[in-house]
C-alpha cells in the first residue's frame, strides 16, 4: 500500500516536470502517469476496504468475513494488473502501453467493474462495523464511536 501511494504522489509530479517545465528531460513521463493514477484508484479502494473490516484489533470480526477479505485482495490485483494496459488511465496522458480495440475495450470494461466490485466491498466492509459493534465490549465501543464520528466529519 505504500509503494502504490508512493507511485501515485510522485507519479503526476514526474510526468509534468518530464513533460512541461523540461520537456525531454526524463525518460518515460507518460507512462508513470499512467500507471500511478490508474493503481491509486485500485490502492484506495483496496485499503478503504481493510481499515474498515481490520479495525479497531487488526481481525477480522469473525470467519464468515474470510471471503469478502480474499476477494478484496483478488480483485485488486486483477485491478493493478489490468491498469497497466489502459489506454487512457491519466486525465491527460495517453498510456504508450495501453492496448487499444476491442481488446483494450474490453480491458476497459474490467476494470471498471474490478472498481465497482471493490466500491461494493467498502461498503461491506463498512457494514462489518456494525456487526462487530452489536458484539463488542466497551472499549472497542468508545473506538468504533469514535472512528464513526471521525468519518462523519
Amino acid at each position: 500500500m505504500g509503494m502504490s501511494f508512493a507511485l501515485t504522489t510522485f507519479a503526476p509530479v514526474y510526468a509534468a516536470y518530464a513533460l512541461e517545465v523540461a520537456p525531454g528531460s526524463l525518460p518515460a513521463p507518460r507512462t508513470l502517469a499512467s500507471l500511478g493514477q490508474a493503481e491509486g484508484y485500485a490502492a484506495i479502494a483496496i485499503l478503504g476496504s481493510f481499515i474498515f473490516l481490520l479495525f479497531p484489533n487488526g481481525r477480522l470480526p469473525s470467519r464468515r468475513w474470510r471471503p469478502l477479505a480474499w476477494s478484496i485482495v483478488a480483485v485488486g490485483v486483477v485491478l493493478v494488473i489490468l491498469a497497466v494496459f489502459l489506454t487512457y488511465p491519466a486525465a491527460h496522458y495517453r498510456n504508450p502501453i495501453g492496448i487499444g480495440g476491442a481488446v483494450g475495450e474490453t480491458i476497459c470494461v474490467l476494470f471498471r467493474g474490478g472498481e465497482l466490485l471493490l466500491y461494493g466491498a467498502v461498503v461491506l466492509s463498512a457494514l462489518s462495523l456494525v456487526y462487530r459493534y452489536r458484539g463488542a465490549g466497551f472499549e472497542e465501543r468508545q473506538q468504533l464511536k469514535w472512528f464513526a464520528y471521525a468519518a462523519a466529519h
